[in-house]
């Protein structure tokens, strides 16, 4: 091993031993889950992915079998506060969550109203 190494590992074991007077730990070995997202270790670095997570959100939601679409809703729509029906089922889009599968690769997607001009109601 060379030197840097040493040293970096060195630097490891005092930063666990700093930690250990402070917080009640464990050593679980090499990273695999945290916080819903996977981690593979590889040559070129760490890569995250959310597969699991997305398939288990599809599971909740009954979605599984849906089909993907490039955008989840009409292009070009415009919303005004009192046009519309409401919602039968509010429980479901209080969740947070919003997704969508596009192509053969589940990718989670956020969407934002950064138009405030179109904004039929308050500009």
């Amino acid at each position: 091993m060379t030197s840097s190494l040493l040293a970096m590992m060195k630097q490891i074991r005092q930063t666990k031993k700093n930690l250990l007077v402070r917080f009640q730990m464990n050593e679980l070995g090499e990273l695999k889950h945290f916080l819903g997202l996977e981690v593979n270790r590889t040559e070129e670095g760490l890569f995250l992915c959310q597969q699991k997570y997305a398939i288990d959100l599809l599971q909740r939601f009954g979605m599984l079998e849906c089909k993907p679409i490039s955008t989840p809703m009409e292009a070009n729509a415009k919303f005004c506060a009192h046009v519309g029906q409401d919602l039968q089922d509010r429980a479901m889009y209080r969740q947070g969550t919003l997704f969508y599968k596009k192509s053969d690769e589940i990718k989670i997607v956020g969407y934002c109203n950064a138009d405030y001009a179109g904004d039929h109601d308050t500009r």
